[in-house]
């Protein structure tokens, strides 16, 4: 999801779509996705073109997905899964069966079995990712190998049409000293914006390499829609260091 994948649907989908390939399965991500179909660089509407299935998850945790599903992609959760394939003569199957072995997705959507599972996907609870856009940063400046940590500013911008309510959550460390980080929640209405003083300092008798200072907080956030829908948010970011001559 970042120039890999561009990079990999630029020179290879068109090899794909060249040679006819029915299903691609990705992996790395650790996210369940389902594209749409895609050929020539667009989503099919004569249905031709290649499926993309991901991720499998199973060993590990599953990561935050994008709360506005990117324009190839049909469906996504940040879900515990693996992908069951039924192939016979007359077609393919594709079945997304998470950890309470349950399936909550079901390719081609012609496919009988498909409504209970999409049933299943709806009530699935997922974790997305706080866009980078409404979060800004001041970074610290450091000179060489010396950090002496000290205040700057996290700028939240709520990029959503609903409201949100959030808290910033500094990330614990034995040699970091977190001052400015408040435990009550904020709110944000739509295109609103909120400043945030806080500091990160070594502890007393520490020394930390710039490199090695973990100057980082996580995102916590709840939307709400008009509806009464909710949307959970936990992202981490990582204060920048500017290294100063």
């Amino acid at each position: 999801m970042g120039t890999y994948s561009d990079l990999g649907r630029e020179h290879w989908a068109p090899v794909f779509d060249e040679m006819g390939l029915t299903v691609g399965f990705e992996n790395h991500d650790h996210t369940y996705k389902r594209s749409h179909l895609l050929k020539g660089g667009r989503i099919s509407t004569d249905g031709s073109g290649t499926l993309y299935l991901g991720d499998g998850c199973w060993g590990r945790s599953p990561r935050q997905v994008e709360y506005e599903e990117r324009w190839y992609l049909k469906h996504s959760e940040s879900a515990l899964h693996f992908w069951v394939v039924d192939v016979s003569s007359e077609a393919m199957v594709y079945k997304a069966v998470d950890i309470e072995n349950r399936i909550f997705d079901v390719y081609p959507e012609t496919n009988p079995d498909f409504a209970a599972a999409s049933a299943v996907r709806e009530s699935m609870d997922s974790t997305y990712l706080f866009p980078e856009a409404g979060v800004a940063l001041t970074p610290y400046s450091v000179k060489d190998d010396e950090w002496e940590g000290g205040q700057t500013t996290i700028k939240i911008t709520n990029p959503f049409a609903s409201p949100i309510v959030y808290t910033l959550e500094p990330r614990s460390s034995d040699q970091l000293i977190t001052e400015g980080f408040s435990e009550k929640p904020s709110s944000l209405a739509p295109g609103a914006s909120k400043v945030h003083t806080v500091s990160f300092l070594p502890a007393l008798g520490t020394s930390i390499p710039p490199q090695r200072a973990r100057t980082q907080f996580d995102v916590v956030a709840t939307l709400t829609t008009a509806e009464g829908d909710t949307a959970e948010f936990n992202t981490r970011f990582s204060i920048p260091k500017v290294t100063q001559p």
